[in-house]
């Protein structure tokens, strides 16, 4: 019997360390996400605003071929 609720004990044990670890992984993963979420962010935003610069540039090309060609 003594057995038993030693087994059980350490199996117990075991499952709450378990736990643990995987709720550390769980925290640990959330943050790797949030950060990535914000690198893919910040990388969308310098795409839009390179995007803009480079229709700003065509149309001053555009302008400037037309005025050369007038």
């Amino acid at each position: 019997m003594k057995t038993d609720l030693e087994d059980h004990s350490n199996e117990l044990k075991m499952a709450e360390d378990n736990a643990k670890k995987a709720i550390a992984d769980v925290a640990r993963l959330a943050e790797e996400l949030r950060h990535e979420q914000e690198h893919s962010s910040s990388i969308e935003k310098m795409r839009r605003g390179l995007e803009s610069q480079v229709k700003e540039l065509q149309v001053s090309l555009v302008q400037r071929l037309l005025t050369s060609v007038l």
